[in-house]
This record gives C-alpha cells, sequence and structure tokens, in this order.
C-alpha cells in the first residue's frame, strides 16, 4: 500500500497512513503527535497530528522542536518507537533531535515535523 493522508480541517488533524494494516497499539510521541503500530512486527501503521498548522508553523528562528513524551511510553515499547522513530515511514515525517543544558546531566529528546513534499497538498496552516 502507498502511503495515504487525510486532512480534517475543521479538526486541524492531519492522518498519515502507512499501511492498511490494524494498529494494536499507540503511544502518544507529544502531546499533538500520536504513532500507532503493530507490536507483534514492530511495524508503524500511521502518525496523526493533532493540530497540525500548529505543528508544522516555524518559530521566529527556524522549525518548531516538540519534547517527545518518552517516559510516558509503555516500558516494553519504547527500543520499538525509538527505532521507528529513526526508520522509514516515520523518519521522513518527524526529525528526532535532543538537547542537553549544561547544567542537566541528562538529554531532552525532541521532534521536528520534517517539511517533507507531501506537505505541498496539505491546506496551508491557518
Amino acid at each position: 500500500m502507498e502511503m495515504t493522508y487525510d486532512y480534517h480541517e475543521d479538526a486541524d488533524i492531519l492522518q498519515v497512513f502507512f499501511t492498511d494494516t490494524e494498529a494494536t497499539a499507540a503511544v502518544n510521541l507529544t502531546r499533538d503527535i500520536v504513532l500507532h503500530l503493530r507490536v507483534k512486527d514492530r511495524q508503524a501503521v500511521s502518525l496523526i497530528f493533532n493540530n497540525f498548522s500548529e505543528l508544522v508553523r516555524p518559530d521566529k528562528y527556524g522549525p518548531r522542536t516538540f519534547r517527545l513524551q518518552v517516559e510516558r511510553w509503555p516500558v516494553k515499547l519504547r527500543s520499538a518507537v525509538l527505532r521507528l522513530l529513526s526508520s522509514p515511514p516515520v523518519n521522513e515525517w518527524l526529525a528526532t533531535t535532543s538537547y542537553r543544558s549544561p547544567r542537566v546531566r541528562y538529554s531532552v529528546p525532541l521532534a521536528t515535523v520534517r517539511q517533507t513534499p507531501a506537505l505541498a497538498w496539505v491546506p496551508s496552516p491557518r
């Protein structure tokens, strides 16, 4: 199956489907980005972008970044989700990075919605 998209303009939600199989789990990557996956074979099924126009609206200094909520993900799925984030097709939609303040001992994982050619068909952000 080719990637398909469904944008709900009234709700400002973009759904991106990678396969037509049914998901067996959902993980809130951020407050507004949800990954659906099949646990058995650790395959990404879809991404849902709530408040899509806000996610893609650039800040003053460039693309917006959002904190990944790793501590809220089920422990048994964390490694699979991290692997999916760095692999196609998910990494074609989301770029991941981290930030570490000199005063803090740990890094903060971040995600950015990539400006992909596929977004050209989506209505421009509000």
